[in-house]
């Protein structure tokens, strides 16, 4: 029985060995068939299937327009401070005041001897044309109420009008009455003479009578004497008031010659004072003109619009050199832009118009979709960064704005940090691998 058993044993397992040996051949046909199978369609994919080629370049947010500078040529002592740091402003906006004294009273005086020079003009021309009423110019009429001052000189110089033209009407007036005078003198002259006419008719007329009474002896020769004698005074007296009218008419005609000469000087000196009140004025506009700019030049003034940073001042009172940067000026409703900083041994993948994939590093990147983007300029010419002394090419990429995100965009703000994926083409991934081999096999093969 036992030895039965044995033998079907054996028989068994004389069997079921060459069955083994099969099933482990056909297991490992099977798996060098699909590692082969395997290694195969590896290599078939990184040799046909593409890949996307990209350069990783770190970069900042900036403005597509440069900070605005904010300097002064001359510098000078702070007076007043307007802006701060983060403040918006306007083009023109006055952000600094500088302080000299010293200048701003030379043109104040410069400026009420301006006015004055205007008023004094504005009463001369009154005085050549014979005003009788003295009026000012439309601009020092404007300017009184912004300079009180002017209405005093105005009022003064209202004085002096009203004066002067009184004296002069006053000589004229004491003329005038000189001539009425004369003339009422002449007719008493007049009628004296024409009595003393009158007389000499009457007297001839009775010493003709006379005469023919003392050639008949009825009278003596005395009387006839007498009234000769008396008709001798009476034609004197007749040739005496012809004189004095002949005088009083001179006196008349000289009278109404110094009328005319009081005129004529009161206008001659009215248009010398004008040649120099306007010599004047020339002088002082240009003089206060100069000064107004020199004072305008104390107001530093914002070049553009935009937000105030780094502003370096903060004491009134403090000491601007010339030349300074005293803020700086990040101009707004601008378009924010990307500047990577390109390795130099990637700048020959790198050029204008690649797409980009940008992730703003200040973001989360789990919420925060990528930019895309676009290279819009790359340096001629590597630079160099003074504090590292790294050699880069700048390349500037602008963000395209997209509905998607739009939102992402208007969040961003010069200077965040922003990492850039400028896509460079496609490449297997055979290439990726064997490329760097090549390189080193080439370089290897140019030092032999």
């Amino acid at each position: 029985m036992n030895q039965n058993t044995g033998s079907a044993h054996g028989i068994f397992a004389e069997v079921s060995y060459p069955n083994r040996k099969a099933g482990t051949r056909k297991a490992l046909f099977l798996g060098i068939s699909v590692i082969a199978i395997t290694v195969c369609g590896a290599a078939y994919w990184a040799a046909t299937a593409p890949l996307s080629s990209a350069v990783v370049a770190q970069g900042q947010i900036v403005v597509s327009g440069k900070r605005k500078q904010v300097q002064h040529r001359d510098g000078g002592r702070v007076g007043k401070i307007n802006v701060r740091d983060g403040s918006i402003v306007k083009a023109g906006d006055v952000l600094v005041e500088l302080e000299d004294k010293e200048l701003n009273l030379r043109h104040s005086l410069m400026r009420t001897a301006y006015f004055s020079a205007l008023a004094t003009k504005a009463r001369l021309v009154a005085e050549k044309d014979t005003s009788e009423k003295l009026e000012f110019s439309e601009k020092l009429v404007k300017a009184e109420a912004e300079y009180p001052p002017i209405a005093v000189m105005m009022e003064n110089q209202r004085e002096v009008f009203h004066a002067r033209r009184k004296e002069k009407e006053g000589q004229i007036v004491v003329l005038r009455q000189r001539i009425a005078q004369t003339k009422e003198e002449i007719l008493g002259y007049q009628a004296e003479k024409a009595a003393a006419l009158e007389q000499t008719r009457i007297a001839k007329t009775e010493f003709k009578l006379l005469q023919k009474l003392l050639a008949d002896g009825h009278t003596t020769r005395t009387r006839v004497v007498s009234l000769e004698r008396e008709l001798a005074q009476l034609t004197g007296n007749v040739g005496k008031f012809r004189s004095l009218v002949a005088r009083a008419h001179a006196n008349i005609g000289e009278a109404r010659l110094q009328i005319l000469q009081v005129t004529k000087q009161f206008r001659a000196e009215t248009l010398k004072e004008m040649t120099e009140i306007q010599n004047r004025i020339y002088d002082l506009r240009e003089k206060s003109e100069s000064t107004a700019d020199r004072i305008e030049r104390l107001r530093i003034r914002a070049p553009s619009s935009g937000e105030v940073v780094n502003m370096k001042l903060s004491t009134v009172g403090g000491v601007i050199q010339p030349g300074e940067t005293i803020l700086e000026i990040v101009p707004k409703n601008e378009r924010l832009i990307i500047r990577a900083r390109i390795r130099p041994v990637d700048v020959d993948q790198i050029s204008v118009g690649l797409e980009t994939e940008v992730r703003v590093t200040a973001f989360k990147q789990r919420n925060t979709a990528p930019l895309n983007g676009r290279v819009m300029l790359v340096s001629a010419d590597a630079l160099t960064d003074d504090r590292s002394g790294e050699s880069y090419y700048l390349a500037e990429i602008r963000v395209i704005d997209t509905p998607e995100t739009s939102a992402i965009i208007n969040r961003l703000h010069p200077g965040m940090p922003a990492e850039v994926m400028i896509k460079t083409g496609e490449r297997t991934a055979l290439a990726y691998l064997v490329q760097p081999i090549l390189d080193s096999v080439n370089r290897a093969m140019r030092e032999r």
